[in-house]
């Protein structure tokens, strides 16, 4: 099966499984998952598994959030079992071409250049946002406001 033929499964799946996670209901469609990944009776997601709630592991040690939740929905609607490879954001695309996964399940932005080496199914979309202290108590409101404070962020995104 081609990159683009498991690109239109997958996004066949995901809308699926968003109607399914949306609306509650018990809507289902017969999804056929390409064949290795039936075969081998799994899809394995790479996923950087470390930005709550997309991703991130419980007490146990288990990952959760909703970009688990989706690859759960995605393989159950493909008839095979979900696992999750934890990759580190700057390896995830080298890691998906080399097969060390099916599809990547993450926070990753479609950029251009990206998209020149791999196949992009938005399932959803992000904007910047400043989480401040309680209260907002140095009066925090634009991106100039934080001109010699210290903060932190994620890089790389």
């Amino acid at each position: 099966m081609t990159n683009t033929r498991f690109t239109e499964h997958i996004i066949a799946a995901l809308a699926i499984a968003g109607i399914a996670l949306t609306s509650g209901s018990a809507f289902a469609q017969d999804i056929k998952a390409p064949d290795s990944v039936a075969k081998a009776g799994k899809i394995v997601f790479c996923s950087d598994i470390s930005g709550p709630p997309l991703g991130y592991f419980d007490e146990n040690n288990q990952p959760i959030g909703s970009d688990i939740d989706l690859g759960k929905e995605i393989a159950k609607r493909l008839g095979v079992q979900a696992e999750f490879a934890n990759t580190p954001f700057d390896g995830i695309i080298p890691a998906l071409q080399a097969k060390h996964c099916d599809a990547i399940l993450s926070q990753l932005f479609d950029k251009p250049a990206r998209r020149e080496v791999v196949d992009f199914v938005d399932y959803m979309y992000s904007s910047q946002a400043l989480l401040v202290d309680k209260g907002n108590p140095k009066n925090i409101k634009t991106l100039d406001d934080l001109s010699g404070v210290k903060v932190a962020a994620e890089n790389g995104k």
